[in-house]
């Protein structure tokens, strides 16, 4: 049986998976130019597809934890691994498009 504790920490963990993805396109949406956008097309569509798969698992396993209960322990450690990908996606998508948000360095 695992903890409630953990139970609680992997709901609150794939609500977040959750909403990553809609505030994730609304962030690319806004925040790249649509010169930025096209320049690096292949690599923007792939990033919003990663959001709407993120989307995908975090209501999956909320549902699944929700109804069924926690599997094990690790999934609070696999849940936040989840955004690992799609962090790296957009990290090339800067790098290509130049972007320098909030800082100023690429």
């Amino acid at each position: 049986m695992v903890s409630p504790a953990f139970e609680q920490a992997a709901l609150i963990l794939s609500g977040a998976l959750v909403l990553i993805g809609p505030f994730g396109i609304i962030f690319g949406y806004r925040n790249y130019t649509k010169d930025q956008r096209t320049s690096a097309s292949k690599l923007y569509h792939l990033y919003l597809f990663g959001l709407v798969c993120i989307s995908i698992i975090g209501t999956t396993s909320f549902v699944w934890i929700f109804t069924v209960g926690t599997p094990t322990v690790w999934i609070t450690a696999i849940l936040p691994a989840v955004v690992l990908p799609i962090s790296v996606i957009q990290w090339k998508l800067h790098k290509k498009i130049g972007y320098t948000g909030w800082f100023g360095t690429a």
